[in-house]
């Protein structure tokens, strides 16, 4: 007797996603990333969501001193099945000729409108497994910052929310961050 088998998911490297762009099947216009090897639809950009993406692009900038680059929306390649496109990235200056990943990066930022879970699930899940040092998820809604660091020896995040203060990434403290400024 034969055994029945489960259905499977067939996953997309990021070679075959950028293959797929490519040969026109996603659209330049499509907001798409790709996440655990399937291509993922985002959210579309709220006024909100601008809003606090350009005011804290705004302070990264101004703080940079040469130190590293400020990256909205910039594609950051973790895994062969994983290459998300946070909302913002501070990377490593020397980085000109591929996409960030996970030991050029200080800090990954994802302002959440209407995606907290996804946010706080499926990619924080992929950001942690990835290694990524530092995650933050500004929660536009809840007017919160969801600050995530990673333990070095147990791959795990720590987690802190701040709801008012000051917020800076530990690679640069002087690049602070008034949470007041936000909401």
């Amino acid at each position: 007797m034969a055994t029945a088998l489960e259905p499977e998911v067939r996953k997309f490297t990021i070679a075959e996603y950028y293959r797929l762009a490519e040969a026109g099947v996603l659209a330049p216009s499509e907001r798409v990333e790709l996440l655990n090897g399937r291509i993922i639809r985002m959210a579309p950009i709220g006024p909100r969501h601008a809003t606090i993406v350009d005011k804290l692009t705004g302070l990264f900038v101004l703080a940079e001193k040469g130190r590293y680059r400020t990256g909205p929306g910039r594609p950051v390649r973790i895994t062969d099945l994983n290459e998300p496109q946070p909302d913002l990235v501070l990377y490593k200056r020397k980085i000109e000729d591929r996409h960030p990943g996970p030991e050029d990066i200080y800090l990954i930022v994802e302002v959440a409108d209407t995606t907290l879970d996804y946010d706080s699930g499926e990619k924080l899940s992929a950001y942690e497994k990835g290694g990524i040092k530092e995650y933050w998820i500004i929660d536009a809604a809840g007017k919160a910052a969801h600050l995530y660091h990673l333990r070095a020896r147990a791959h795990k995040y720590t987690r802190e929310t701040r709801t008012h203060g000051v917020i800076a990434p530990r690679a640069f403290s002087d690049a602070a961050v008034d949470l007041s400024d936000l909401f």
